[in-house]
């Protein structure tokens, strides 16, 4: 198609529109279970059928994911080599960060040897770092045979060049700025682009002339030159004569031109005889709602407009939803300057159109209709009923899905809403839809409806009335516009009153004291009391009303039946409800379920649960003379408690138990202390609430203590209720668990193990690792080899579903405060402290067991517990200018039997190879001077200590922090 790149006067809705412009394509996305999240769905279609591109572990494509150095080395391969790619090996480490048996090792080997990837430097590749999309358009333009010393694709200006060239060859993709770091879908388009671009070669590729400088040029090379074809076109193209690279590396991929299920210019790709999809062309003009005639000529322009008005009627065409239009009139869609809206488009109409090379034009409308799952996926017949929810605009289509045509019928649920579209009486594709849910505020006829403050206009030939201020779901079509409402049914319109007051005289008005299902109370003004037979001598009701809110604010109660409601009041201590319980027994057995809200009340606390699974432990604790606490439930037609209130007023109530409610993790027992605007004083502290790190607000700050939480619960003004919160210290929760360990870590194959502790990981999991406040994430595999050897000493909590463990919190800060605490005196809190209090302090010597660095104009970077030093230092010879002192200092720090006299003595022990470049930092304890040896190596600086070399941090014993000397240059 051509693109007249004309500025449309319309707002696209560019990403809304993606899953419609593949109307018609296999369902290969369909397969990732983020698949209608994919921009580029005909790349990473036509990429992954190919084998090129893979999903993630889970099942994703993760479109929006950086590409990375090694993900990037694979994709070349497989383009390159198809499935021998999947054979590469390699015995040994061409890179020092690549372990020749990672996953990526023979790919980036490969990809070295043949010059399309190099290293970062120091010998080392960075597998896991960003990839640029300059960076990828090099690998495929050397894929394609460009030589990069040739285009000049190293120096200064091989940004540049590899721009140019990447636009000339037609692999850069629209829109993507290159110099950003590339994610995967735009690594699959630019990589299918390639499919379909030139392949290039030199006749001559001239002789490399090393310069004075140590620069080299390239003398004598040609041009590159286009490859000519050998076999029969890919696409069917008699009239092209260059190879493209498909034709070379997957000759049995073709692509084949035609028409898609709504009659739109489409591409086919096969592979061998299996069809990958039909993907529409790109459209010169692409809106989803109302258009003028004006607008889409502006998109074919006169000299199409000319040709299509005049001796060729046949060259424009008009299809609606793929049934073609008997004799369209041109008048009706294109007239220069028109600003009446052309016929049939609207709202939520996807209108396109496409001109060819010969001014034939095609204007395609697609319109979207919505249906609801009825009953489910049937799995033993592998299909999926749909309900047309009683629609006149629904088309007439078999509304009995096969598992045959459709891949992804199994996703859907009972209830779900759908957007289908339809040629004839079959339909052709099918989506979730978007539901909004809300209180509806205003609404115009025909135009649009207003829920929560936001408004949303109708797609075509949509309209309802609504009742202000009820909830609705409102379903949006693809592009935004609500295509159907749907009343919800009220949730909050039952409240329980406790106290009540006359403040009215003659009319009977009166005051309530009011608890509603969500947890919120109110003094309300009832206005019906005469209704209700309220007198003025009435206290209490201690029952459950209907409601409903008048527009003045008043309440009007409603009454409800004896049959309707159950209640006990319960004057003993003990148990009311535990959880898990099915019945509980009160002027009649009432039966509950997950369904069930607990409405509970305690003094001014109220507290609101779903489900027996959910609600706590619930007992009466003490009673005061003549007092109770009153339960009452409302029933529905089966006789289960739909609400039940617990009120707790004159009553303690106990409330303990596993829940399934929120739980926090305390990460550090310093608060910041607040106030609200009511003067309630609250206390805030750091936390992991729900695995989300944040911060939780807290009514009190008594016995708070770092650890995992569960039992929350909150006050009347929205405070977690600190005398609730259960501490998980044993493993007799079901669901959060805890234990102290002194053991050492290891992992493997997704079982985290202290010790004998199996901790088994489920798919979906994070690792929070608590060693200064913050509540870091971390992987199982790190902290394995944090505390391989030496044996982590702390609290290990963690969170259970369904036997596997979907969070664990490491208290690593326990350990590093218990060694700080070992010292006789009062020690610095952090690694900057500890360096501060050095400052002009003769004496630091004299506290226990805590080294000082000399720098020697080093700098330093504190970071928590962890020194960073950074800087030059100057080597040694250790042969010829190894010092007595700097011998006599090795042997205090690094006692050895015999004792090191000499540098033979180092060569001898191998702790050093022979001629080796050494440097010494020096570290001063309890007064006497010790000396740190770093080796000078081809891959930067490295520790030299008594346990062998091999690492650029060294932890301090009973000192509380690392000293880090990656930064250091010799």
């Amino acid at each position: 198609m051509r693109n007249l790149k004309r500025t449309l006067s319309l707002v696209l809705a560019a990403v809304m529109l993606v899953g419609m412009m593949v109307v018609g394509a296999s369902a290969a996305s369909s397969d990732f279970v983020d698949g209608n999240e994919i921009t580029y769905a005909e790349a990473a279609e036509v990429m992954t059928a190919l084998g090129v591109f893979e999903g993630t572990d889970k099942g994703a494509f993760d479109p929006t994911g950086i590409l990375t150095r090694e993900q990037a080395a694979a994709i070349i391969c497989r383009m390159l080599l198809g499935d021998d790619a999947e054979n590469l090996t390699t015995n040994s480490t061409v890179f020092s960060d690549v372990a020749a048996d990672r996953w990526s090792a023979g790919y980036i080997g490969y990809c070295a040897q043949q010059n399309i990837l190099a290293g970062t430097g120091n010998g080392t590749f960075n597998p896991e770092g960003e990839l640029t999309g300059l960076a990828f358009a090099k690998m495929l333009l050397v894929a394609l045979g460009y030589d990069p010393a040739i285009e000049q694709y190293v120096g200064n200006d091989w940004a540049v060049n590899v721009a140019a060239d990447a636009v000339d060859a037609g692999i850069a993709v629209s829109g993507v700025i290159m110099a950003d770091a590339m994610i995967r879908e735009q690594a699959a388009q630019m990589a299918y682009q390639t499919l379909e671009a030139d392949m290039v070669r030199y006749a001559s590729r001239g002789t490399t002339i090393q310069q004075p400088d140590g620069s080299t040029i390239i003398v004598g090379n040609t041009a590159a030159e286009p490859v000519s074809k050998t076999d029969s076109d890919y696409a069917g193209d008699s009239n092209d004569d260059t190879q493209q690279f498909c034709e070379r590396y997957f000759a049995d991929l073709k692509k084949v031109n035609g028409e898609d299920d709504f009659a739109r210019p489409a591409s086919q790709w096969k592979l061998k005889n299996d069809i990958i999809g039909t993907y529409p062309a790109e459209a010169d003009g692409t809106f989803t709602t109302a258009v003028d005639k004006g607008d889409l000529y502006d998109v074919i322009g006169r000299t199409v407009y000319n040709d299509i008005t005049a001796s060729k009627p046949t060259d424009f065409s008009v299809y609606v939803d793929g049934d073609p239009v008997s004799s369209p009139d041109v008048a009706d869609y294109f007239v220069n300057n028109e600003t009446d809206d052309a016929k049939g488009t609207a709202k939520g109409v996807l209108t396109q159109v496409f001109v060819d090379d010969d001014n034939n034009v095609i204007l395609s409308q697609i319109h979207t209709y919505v249906a609801q799952v009825d009953g489910g996926y049937d799995e033993e017949n592998e299909e999926l009923e749909l309900d047309d929810l009683g629609l006149d605009t629904f088309p007439a289509v078999n509304t009995t899905l096969s598992a045959d045509d459709f891949e992804n019928l199994s996703a859907f649920e009972d209830g779900d809403y759908v957007l289908i579209t339809a040629v004839g009486d079959e339909v052709k594709t099918i989506q979730a839809a978007e539901v909004v849910s809300g209180t509806v505020t205003s609404y115009t006829s025909n135009k649009n409806v207003t829920l929560d403050g936001t408004k949303y206009e109708y797609s075509q030939g949509y309209s309802s009335t609504y009742n202000l201020k009820d909830d609705y779901d409102l379903v949006l079509d693809t592009y935004g516009y609500v295509i159907y409402a749907d009343g919800v049914e009220a949730s909050n319109d039952y409240v329980f009153i406790t106290n009540v007051a006359q403040i009215g005289g003659v009319n009977k008005s009166f005051e309530a004291k009011a608890y509603f299902v969500d947890g919120t109370t109110a003094v309300i003004e009832v206005s019906n009391a005469d209704d209700l037979e309220w007198e003025s001598t009435d206290k209490t009701k201690n029952t459950w009303f209907s409601y409903d809110e008048k527009n003045d604010g008043t309440y009007e109660l409603g009454k409800l039946n004896s049959y309707d409601s159950a209640s006990k009041d319960f004057n003993t201590t003990g148990k009311i409800i535990e959880t898990g319980d099915a019945r509980i027994s009160l002027d009649k057995s009432v039966r509950l379920n997950n369904d069930t809200v607990f409405v509970i009340r305690r003094g001014d606390n109220v507290n609101v649960y779903t489900g027996i699974r959910n609600v706590p432990d619930v007992n009466v604790t003490h009673l005061e003379a003549d007092a109770e606490v009153e339960v009452v439930a409302i029933l529905d037609d089966n006789g289960y408690a739909d609400y039940l209130f617990i009120n707790g007023e004159t009553g303690e109530l106990g409330v303990s138990g596993s829940v399934a409610g929120d739980r926090i993790y305390i990460l550090d027992t310093d608060y910041e202390s607040s106030q609200d605007a009511d003067d309630n004083k609250y206390y805030v502290f750091d936390a992991i609430v729900n695995g989300e790190i944040g911060t939780v607000e807290l009514n009190s700050t008594t016995g708070i203590e770092k650890g995992l939480y569960g039992s929350v619960t909150y006050d009347a003004d929205g405070y977690i209720n600190t005398k609730d919160l259960k501490k998980i210290e044993d493993t007799a929760d079901t669901n959060l668990k805890a234990a102290s360990v002194n053991t050492t870590v290891s992992y493997a194959s997704g079982v985290l193990s202290f010790g004998g502790l199996d901790l088994v990981l489920a798919d979906d999991y994070t690792i929070f690792l608590n060693d200064d406040g913050t509540g870091k994430t971390t992987t199982p595999s790190r902290l394995a080899r944090d505390y391989e050897d030496d044996a982590f000493k702390g609290v290990i909590s963690w969170v259970v579903d369904d036997d596997l463990v979907t969070e664990v919190y490491v208290d690593a800060k326990a350990t590093a405060d218990e060694s700080l605490a070992a010292n006789t005196e009062p020690q610095p809190e952090s690694a900057e402290a500890l360096i501060d209090s050095m400052k002009g302090n003769d004496d630091f010597e004299s506290w226990n067991n805590v080294p000082h660095l000399v720098s020697l104009g080093l700098t330093q970077v504190v970071e928590g517990d962890t020194i960073y030093l950074s800087g030059t230092v100057t080597p040694i010879n250790a042969k010829t200018e190894l010092s007595k002192e700097q011998l006599a200092g090795l042997n205090q720090f690094w006692p050895s039997d015999p004792a090191i006299t000499s540098y033979n003595d180092l060569v001898t022990k191998n702790l050093i190879d022979e001629g080796d470049e050494i440097a010494f930092l020096v570290v001063t304890e309890n007064g006497t001077n010790h000396f740190t040896v770093v080796e000078k190596t081809e891959d930067g600086a490295l520790f030299f200590t008594g346990n062998g070399k091999g690492t650029t941090e060294k932890e301090w014993p009973n000192a509380g922090f690392t000293l880090d000397i990656s930064g250091l240059t010799f």
